[in-house]
């Protein structure tokens, strides 16, 4: 009942809160040319970000020239000295980092190494216990390389070799894998995004909230790997 009364509010409710959105509008006034251009540029990035297979120029590409031309004169002047001083620049070379090492992996061998070192010979018959095995070998991935990009680089295509023997669509390993390293972390430069909200100016925690709120999320992220995934792969007919 509480849920059909939030569901069907009545509309002079609805009517009031599009009037204090009207008046909030109004005490903000006419869109300043700044806005504008903001807005403008925005558009720009997006459309081209929706269209990259259309012309060919890779996202990173459009976002750097996007924010080159909001800080250009007369076109630009959204973007100042300051904002650019203020970007993270530790934090994409982390990132930058993270990407390599999936690539220089392949290359010198150390996915094949991984994947024959850690991964038993056979799959376990059960589904269930295949799921949580998964999720073991990413958490523990990510544990040593502590990227997430970087461990779906080396453990997603082990995994799928792993598992083509056992007549699994390679999109459910693929996906439970990558549920149980985007799910996991412990400290911070583990997960990109808790990393870039670890500091006094942007998220305000520290390692100590992290490390709080990343343990206990690992009983969540089995119990969604295991018992959620797995039937719901199941009924959809990945898993058989």
């Amino acid at each position: 009942m509480i849920l059909i009364l939030v569901l069907f509010r009545p509309t002079q409710e609805v009517a009031v809160n599009k009037d204090e959105i009207k008046v909030k509008l109004a005490e903000m006034g006419k869109m300043t040319s700044i806005e504008k251009r903001t807005a403008f540029w925005l558009v720009v990035a997006i459309v081209l970000w929706m269209t990259d297979t259309l012309h060919g120029v890779n996202i990173g590409w459009v976002t750097l020239i996007i924010a080159m031309l909001m800080a250009m004169p007369i076109i630009g002047n959204v973007l100042t000295a300051k904002d650019w001083a203020s970007v993270p620049v530790q934090t994409l070379v982390f990132l930058t980092a993270a990407i390599a090492i999936g690539t220089v992996g392949g290359a010198t061998g150390m996915n094949s190494w991984i994947a024959a070192t850690l991964l038993p010979s056979t799959a376990p018959t059960s589904l269930f216990l295949l799921a949580g095995l998964i999720t073991v070998i990413g958490i523990a991935l990510h544990m040593v390389l502590g990227s997430v990009i970087a461990v779906m680089g080396v453990a997603a295509p082990a995994i799928i070799a792993f598992t083509s023997g056992a007549g699994i669509n390679p999109i459910a390993p693929t996906l439970i894998v990558y549920m149980a390293i985007a799910a996991h972390y412990i400290l911070p430069f583990q997960h990109l995004n808790i990393l870039v909200g670890a500091a006094e100016d942007t998220g305000g925690y520290s390692q100590k909230e992290t490390i709080k709120l990343g343990v206990p999320l690992i009983a969540v992220m089995f119990f969604t790997t295991m018992v959620v995934m797995v039937p719901w792969f199941s009924v959809i007919g990945l898993w058989k």
